[in-house]
């Protein structure tokens, strides 16, 4: 992308963002009042279930394939599949409390696409400003995750596919069952019974929804950088976008908004890796990313920059790329 382009667009997208913020009242007292309540019944057995289906998986078929895409898959579907079969029933209205089905599916997607365009130019400005800072602070860069660099180096359309496929649609499903659907309802449900010292509490207030967005996020955030080392200007970036991803999930009350968001957001990431030089054929094009020596000055590439936090946030690394600090930088490579 140009460097007079980049800029320009983004300042478009920020006026913008509060304008649709407030359309959608975002900042309304009383955007969380009228929530569905999805009253349920988990416990953390099922927590500790899906985080064994998640492990365990790659392990099983690791005999029958050594890419790590397939593996990462298999292990997505498979919890997904687990939350959606067995974890539905723990909600007294089953997979329609959980947030997967009834009605209000394209209002939800409608709603999510929505947020997700008013708040990506925040992410940036906030991935911009934390990559400046660790740069100044530790001198040191954030690392391009392998798999990224799998995606851009490969020459095979087959693979490329397959990580396209689980980056964009089979990890965004999967993340947002266990992370919102699961993970977040069980933290929302234990602060209302602990406030209340009453395990049969079914209704919850807007200030325990958003401590539970909150400590969510938080978990959300740190999970993803479990996986990459010296990556810490991704943290903030990616706290924002967990508690967008929760905001979500407890204003509309179905996934649907949230796998929308994520989705949108992996997409950009990496389109940003896949056309990083635009004219080149998949099977030509040179690598985007270059690795920084020690003690560099210079930043990533913005393409790369953009694409450095995509992916399955329990195997790779985040969903925010450390983005575009120096646009100039696009027209070197």
């Amino acid at each position: 992308m140009s460097s007079d382009i980049f800029p320009a667009i983004l300042l478009i997208a920020l006026i913008i963002s509060p304008y649709i913020l407030l359309r959608l009242k975002v900042f309304s007292p009383a955007s969380l009042r009228r929530s569905p309540q999805r009253p349920n019944r988990l416990t953390l057995l099922e927590l500790a279930t899906a985080l064994f289906i998640v492990i365990a998986t790659p392990v099983i078929f690791s005999a029958i394939t050594p890419r790590v895409d397939i593996l990462s898959s298999l292990a997505d579907v498979a919890a997904a599949l687990y939350i959606i079969l067995v974890v539905g029933f723990r909600f007294a209205e089953r997979r329609r409390g959980l947030g997967i089905s009834g009605s209000g599916k394209l209002k939800a997607v409608g709603f999510g696409a929505l947020l997700y365009v008013a708040v990506m130019p925040w992410l940036i400005v906030v991935e911009v400003l934390s990559a400046i800072a660790q740069k100044k602070l530790l001198h040191e860069h954030n690392q391009l995750h392998p798999v990224l660099k799998q995606l851009e180096h490969t020459h095979s359309l087959e693979e490329i596919l397959s990580l396209v496929i689980m980056i964009c649609v089979i990890a965004p499903i999967a993340e947002e069952l266990f992370f919102r659907g699961l993970l977040q309802t069980l933290i929302i449900r234990g602060i209302a019974i602990w406030r209340r010292r009453d395990s049969s509490a079914t209704a919850v207030r807007p200030g325990e929804r958003m401590v539970g967005i909150l400590v969510a996020a938080a978990i959300f955030a740190s999970v993803h950088l479990m996986v990459i080392k010296d990556a810490w200007s991704w943290l903030p970036a990616l706290f924002l976008l967990g508690v967008t991803l929760g905001y979500a999930y407890e204003r509309t009350g179905r996934l649907w908004a949230d796998i929308t968001i994520h989705a949108l957001f992996n997409a950009f990431a990496v389109s940003l890796i896949v056309f990083g030089h635009v004219g080149q054929a998949p099977n030509v094009r040179t690598p985007i990313y270059h690795s920084q020596p020690a003690g560099s000055d210079r930043m990533p590439p913005p393409h790369t920059s953009i694409s450095a936090v995509t992916l399955d946030g329990s195997r790779y690394a985040g969903d925010m790329p450390s983005v575009m600090a120096h646009p100039a930088a696009a027209q070197r490579h």
